[in-house]
């Protein structure tokens, strides 16, 4: 006979998600933006009853947002950048949050603004490839630390829209990353790590001696085109989806 699971809808505090919890619930629906009804609670406390939820238990966001930066904590564009108070380029986050991505380069190294996918902006576009040992041009974006970032316990979801040319690939082209392997705060990383052009996601918890989950797509991305690759993590593991379609699931 299969489990029957119970969410329980309109949480406006911990202590309520604490009763939810302790009554047996699956999942618990947190309620942001909407033109009526009752429910609705600030975001800064939604993010803080999904932090407390204990594992396995999920969080469903109910809102009339329609766009998915709306309701991200950081979302990067790259239409306005503005040169900071060290020279540097920076793009802000696109939803008025503390975050900015600085452009850092080396060897030479920087990066273009080019059109977008489907006409939604500016894109960057990356160093080309180079395989000498050292010397390399390189360029990055780079977001200053935030523990809110960091991976932590609960469901999130992260990625990028790319485009890769056939040669362009190589066996460790990372996207968007967040930590690196062994620091504090875990770790998490979207990145191409074949020389057919297949990404893959890695998401590494911040306990001590935590091995990072890695899953990989079997579908090339290497192809001059647009493709939008994201990661997500929740109870059931992490999963990999190419324009929209999950590929692959580890748990």
């Amino acid at each position: 006979m299969a489990r029957v699971r119970v969410k329980v809808c309109c949480i406006a505090s911990r202590d309520e998600a604490d009763l939810a919890v302790k009554m047996g619930a699956d999942a618990v629906g947190l309620v942001s933006a909407m033109p009526s009804g009752p429910g609705p609670i600030e975001e800064p406390l939604i993010r803080q009853i999904a932090d407390h939820l204990p594992p396995p238990v999920a969080s469903f966001l109910l809102t009339s947002e329609t766009s998915a930066d709306a309701t991200a904590d950081l979302w990067l564009s790259f239409d306005d950048g503005s040169a900071g108070a060290d020279g540097l380029t920076e793009y802000p986050d696109s939803n008025g949050r503390q975050y900015l991505g600085r452009i850092v380069a080396a060897n030479g190294g920087s990066v273009e603004q080019v059109e977008g996918a489907d006409g939604s902006g500016f894109a960057l576009a990356f160093p080309a490839l180079c395989k000498e040992p050292t010397g390399c041009p390189r360029a990055m974006v780079e977001v200053l630390n935030n523990p809110a970032l960091d991976p932590e316990d609960h469901p999130f979801e992260y990625g990028a829209t790319v485009r890769l040319e056939p040669d362009q690939t190589t066996t460790g082209s990372n996207i968007v990353q967040k930590g690196r392997f062994g620091t504090d705060g875990g770790q998490w990383k979207l990145q191409v790590d074949s020389d057919e052009g297949d990404p893959s996601c890695v998401v590494r918890g911040d306990e001590e001696g935590a091995e990072p989950l890695v899953v990989r797509s079997t579908v090339s991305i290497s192809d001059g085109e647009w493709h939008q690759v994201s990661c997500s993590r929740d109870a059931d593991g992490v999963s990999i989806s190419v324009d929209g379609t999950v590929d692959e699931k580890e748990g």
